[in-house]
Formats: structure tokens, C-alpha cells, sequence
């Protein structure tokens, strides 16, 4: 039995292939970015204290940035966050960074809450405007800072700074900013800045007290981890490919078929 539709239907495929790779490819939305991107902390422009292992913790994002993306700041052993105010009490910067999109951005999920012995801290919602964290090391500008209320010894906020961003869209996605910084490090692309402090005592790691920024770096994110979700013209080509192979095998057999005929 002849299979004469194969060819028609090849050639029909191929061209609702192409037709679909053209008008997809003029669409107008964005592909779909799966973040999991890990950075360390590890410029440090403190005067005196310093990381153990040269690194103070690791920030990572995960999400999407068509929809929402998920911050924690996890940070090394004997490493806390400074609330940077003054006197005994009072709200001060912690955590700075960038994240750019025209549509109005929610956070939720923000942080712990804790006590120090019998003091206690908290994290408040990141809020937008041009923060410099460090003119010496750190100009930025980045648009959004985390502040921590407390009146602990030391202006000392522990455990992990946790929180989600929304209000992105296929058509607006997140961007995350990776501002240029100075001072000690002028050409490296700076995306978090966090203001901590240093124990002197690290477990079983070296590293000594001090207050003072720490950025990530240098250049791109440390042990990075993404994914990107194909943009539909390109689901379009390969699928034009597949029919391709398929048209190709059919006509190779085809002419198996014929040359046996012949003999």
C-alpha cells in the first residue's frame, strides 16, 4: 500500500512550521526565565574584620522573573548582620540591591524576627529610593535597601534575611542589577552589598572582628544556577527540525522502495 499522503502532509507540516516560527518570532513577549542564582559575599571593604575562607555568605535568588523571585541571605559562621544607627537602639541598613521593573513591586516574607539574649531584633520590608551604601568601597546607587530594627549589643540582627519580590509580567519581567562599584573595587559588578559584623570567632575557620560592607563579586554569580525556558519561535524551528528529519527519512525509504522495484 502507497502511503501517498506522506509527502502532502510533510510538505503541509513544514509549512505550518514556518508560519509558526514567523509569527511567534514577531510576538511581542518575553521568554520565561527560571532563576537559581547563587552569589558570595566576598568583597569586603571592611578596615579590619574579615570572612572566614574570604567569604561572609551567599545570597541566592530563585524564582521567575516573569512572576516572582525568592532572596535569602545566608551568612557564614560568626558573621551577622550590623544594623548601622545611632545609639543604643534605633533602625539602620543591612542588606542593599537592585531590581528593576516598571510595574509596582510587593515583598512578603520578609526575614525573621529574634531575640539576643534579652534583646531583641527584626527585618522591615525592602523600600525603594537611591541608597549608597559605602562611598569608599560601594557607591551603587542600588534602588532598594533592607533595614533591621534592634537594640542588641552591637546593633546585632541574626539568622537568615529571607523575602519575595512579585509584580513582574511576561511583558515587564525583574531585572537584577549589577551596579558598577568603586573604591577598592571599581570595575566589578556589585549586585548585593550587606552591612555585617564579625565575631573574631568563626568555628573553626580564621577570620577576625570587624564591622563593615561586603559585596558580591567579581563580575558574575558565584556557582551559578539557571535555566532559561525556550522563547516559542525557537519551540517553532525545532519543531520545523523534527518534521524536517522526518520528511528526509520518508524520502530516503522511498527511494529504498523504488530501487527494489527496478530490479
Amino acid at each position: 500500500m502507497k502511503l501517498c499522503w506522506l509527502p502532502s502532509f510533510a510538505g503541509a507540516a513544514v509549512i505550518g512550521a514556518l508560519a509558526i516560527a514567523s509569527s511567534l518570532a514577531t510576538a511581542d513577549i518575553a521568554q520565561a526565565a527560571v532563576v537559581n542564582l547563587t552569589y558570595d559575599l566576598e568583597l569586603n571593604g571592611m578596615s579590619s574584620g574579615t570572612c572566614p575562607g574570604g567569604v561572609c555568605g551567599t545570597v541566592t535568588v530563585v524564582g521567575d522573573t516573569t512572576s516572582s523571585l525568592t532572596y535569602t541571605v545566608d551568612l557564614a559562621t560568626g558573621v551577622s548582620f550590623h544594623g548601622n544607627h545611632s545609639g543604643g537602639s534605633g533602625t539602620g541598613p543591612v542588606f542593599y540591591f537592585d531590581l528593576t521593573d516598571s510595574n509596582p513591586i510587593t515583598f512578603t516574607g520578609v526575614g525573621v524576627s529574634g531575640t539576643i539574649g534579652t534583646k531583641s531584633y527584626s527585618y522591615n520590608s525592602p523600600v525603594s529610593g537611591g541608597f549608597v551604601p559605602n562611598p569608599g568601597n560601594f557607591p551603587g546607587t542600588y534602588n532598594y535597601e533592607v533595614t533591621c530594627a534592634n537594640d542588641t549589643a552591637g546593633k546585632i540582627c541574626n539568622g537568615p534575611l529571607t523575602f519575595i519580590a512579585s509584580g513582574a509580567t511576561a511583558a515587564d519581567p525583574f531585572v537584577i542589577g549589577l551596579p558598577v562599584g568603586g573604591g577598592s573595587f571599581p570595575s566589578d559588578n556589585i549586585a548585593f552589598v550587606a552591612d555585617l559584623s564579625i565575631s573574631g570567632m568563626c568555628g573553626d575557620k580564621t577570620c577576625a572582628a570587624g564591622t563593615g560592607d561586603v559585596g558580591s563579586g567579581p563580575g558574575i554569580p558565584s556557582g551559578t544556577r539557571s535555566s532559561t525556558v525556550p522563547e516559542p519561535s525557537t519551540w517553532a524551528m525545532m519543531l520545523l527540525g523534527f518534521v524536517g528529519l522526518g520528511y528526509a527519512g520518508y524520502r530516503k525509504a522511498s527511494a529504498g522502495r523504488a530501487a527494489v522495484a527496478s530490479t
